[in-house]
């Protein structure tokens, strides 16, 4: 006999986190928690693991504060870091970082790692590491030891060194020293260690503006130039005088804070992939840079508005260390990660991911990861992974496909409260008795997911769904579905279901799945709950 009630469905992975206060603005299947999660395989599982690249960690346990994925030639790979010591380190491609590039270099600043060279055929490529106060270095292919860039300019003096550097259009681009910091100078096209050279030369970006330049971006043929705490310019070179170069304006509206929290990427739209920059402005806000191109303000192009994340950003970080904060973009997985601090924290503890496969993209978090370095390293497949430095000399790949970094970690995911009036208006002011909720997964291992079913604000009970194909838990029932993928079926790529009971009575609901285990994961699809009115409640209750 069928069942005589109401049915609700949450399909697993469409939506993301959902971070406004009236969380019935929000899709029924937005989320209210998204830790430690992934969406990539259009599911809510637990997000990749990690794995130590350097199994000894570098010498003096130092805070890893920069790294690079540097290809000397196209066969040679070698990670490069800088380290809250003040050193720069090589790994030899053994991951022990054994080679001391230089050292004495600042302890206290976020460096820029910017490749150049290969300016004409049989010239080194080189490795440009631009640290405030200090010469730019330079690392010519797969040499030992850095040197001071050959032919600064005459104003990049002792202490008045560039803070970051920007590849555009055959040169490197470093912003000016203290005494100037909103001038940008360029190196000649045929020599990227020449700043004096002919056809090297800088530009004044709008000097009356803003306190200082901090970060930019070479996209779609432009250089565009972020100030703190607003302000985004652009260099129009199109003249083949160099003479002629300008700047000009974009907007006076925002800004951002570092060079490191600005992100070349690609959005999914219902035209396909298109290019994009993703900036994080000073006040947290998540910004894109074509609505800020498009329509000269900052509210158009806020990621976070649209998201409704502003508030839990707010709530969640401390704003006062963003300019501390690291990201990458992960091609692979179409996703931006962004290493921030949390609320009155001074690492980066919390690691934020928009997930641009869908749009709008979906958001989730993390607090396993202390990320004070962010870069990508191509693997032997490829494929660009995630790496992050620590606070205490390791380096990690992410996105392991064990759900384990040396130990457990959490994924936990919960639904927005609801009164079910997606389902049937009528149900907006009724109380509903809840019978089952059935979960459909594909099957990861014998061990539990477990779910907390929350009714009215309150937990009211948790009840546990095997993960596997074919286990049982105690007291788990069936209720007649047929399961796929148990016994001589069992496989991961069938999806198997199971259905449990349910007891609780209450107006609006929600619930909470997670698991905690080392190297446990979970795979779920969807969720129904079955339930039936129970009469409207009087007005005044």
């Amino acid at each position: 006999m069928s069942y005589q009630g109401f049915t609700a469905t949450w399909i697993a992975g469409q939506e993301g986190l959902f971070g406004g206060e009236n969380t019935d603005l929000a899709a029924p299947n937005a989320l209210v928690v998204a830790k430690g999660l992934t969406f990539q395989n259009g599911m809510w599982q637990k997000e990749g693991g990690a794995v130590k690249f350097n199994s000894t960690v570098i010498s003096g346990a130092p805070e890893v504060k920069a790294g690079i994925d540097w290809w000397p030639t196209a066969t040679i790979q070698r990670q490069v870091v800088y380290t809250g010591d003040g050193i720069l380190f090589k790994d030899d491609g053994s991951g022990t970082f054994s080679t001391t590039l230089k050292s004495g270099l600042p302890t206290d600043k976020n460096p820029i790692f910017v490749e150049g060279g290969a300016e004409a055929a049989g010239n080194n490529r080189k490795l440009f590491c631009f640290i405030d106060g200090n010469a730019v270095q330079v690392l010519s292919g797969n040499g030992a030891t850095t040197s001071d860039l050959a032919t600064p300019p005459t104003d990049w003096a002792t202490t008045n060194q560039p803070t970051f550097g920007i590849p555009h259009k055959g040169r490197i681009w470093g912003r000016g020293n203290p005494n100037d910091p909103n001038r940008i100078y360029y190196s000649m096209a045929s020599n990227h260690e020449s700043y004096t050279g002919a056809g090297s030369g800088s530009i004044s970006i709008f000097p009356g503006e803003g306190e200082r330049l901090v970060g930019g971006v070479s996209w779609h043929g432009r250089l565009f130039l972020f100030k703190d705490p607003r302000g985004i310019y652009w260099v129009d070179d199109s003249s083949t005088t160099a003479a002629d170069w300008e700047a000009k304006r974009l907007t006076n509206t925002i800004g951002c804070l570092t060079q490191n929290l600005i992100r070349e990427i690609q959005i999914f739209t219902q035209d396909g992939f298109k290019d994009d920059v993703v900036f994080f402005s000073a006040s947290g806000g998540i910004h894109l840079l074509s609505a800020v191109q498009e329509l000269g303000d900052a509210q158009s192009g806020s990621l976070s508005a649209i998201l409704s994340l502003d508030r839990w950003l707010r709530d969640n970080l401390n704003l006062s260390q963003f300019a501390e904060g690291k990201s990458i973009w992960y091609d692979d997985a179409h996703e931006l990660h962004f290493g921030v601090s949390g609320k009155a924290i001074t690492v980066n503890n919390q690691r934020l991911t928009l997930d641009f496969l869908r749009s709008p993209p979906r958001f989730r978090y993390t607090n396993r990861d202390t990320c004070q370095a962010m870069w990508v390293r191509k693997d032997t497949d490829k494929i660009e992974r995630p790496m992050i430095g620590d606070d205490v000399g390791f380096t990690w790949t992410l996105d392991q496909s064990a759900r384990t970094k040396g130990g457990a970690y959490i994924g936990d995911v919960q639904v927005r409260e609801s009164d079910l009036s997606w389902v049937d208006p009528q149900l907006e002011s009724i109380d509903k008795i809840f019978d089952w909720m059935e979960v459909h997964y594909l099957a990861t291992g014998e061990w539990n997911l477990s779910v907390d079913v929350l009714i009215d604000g309150l937990l009211f009970e948790t009840i546990t769904f095997g993960m596997d194909a074919s286990k049982v838990v105690q007291g788990e029932t069936q209720l007649g579905s047929w399961l796929l993928g148990v016994s001589k079926f069992g496989t991961s790529t069938l999806i198997s279901r199971r259905r449990r009971r349910l007891r609780g009575q209450g107006r609006r609901f929600a619930f909470r799945l997670y698991n905690e285990g080392d190297s446990q994961d979970f795979k779920i699809m969807k969720v129904i709950v079955g339930f039936r009115t129970g009469g409207a409640k009087p007005e005044d209750e």
